[in-house]
């Protein structure tokens, strides 16, 4: 598969789930469970790897 360039580039703003009390029942949502842990983003730019944090801050170095 041929690397596509995107137009999301670090520092990128990342979202937050938001508690409801009732799923929206209009279509085109979609839902995924939450699990403990840290959100992070990653950004690929052919070999180079880049990890972000929910705070922006880089997480490259300390777990790749």
């Amino acid at each position: 598969m041929p690397f596509t360039a995107l137009p999301i580039k670090p520092p990128f703003p990342i979202m937050d789930a938001e508690p409801v009390r009732e799923l929206p029942a209009e279509p085109g949502w979609q839902y995924e469970p939450k699990w403990d842990g840290f959100r992070c983003l990653a950004f690929r730019d052919h070999d180079e790897i880049e990890l972000q944090a929910k705070s922006t801050r880089s997480l490259t170095g300390l777990v790749y």
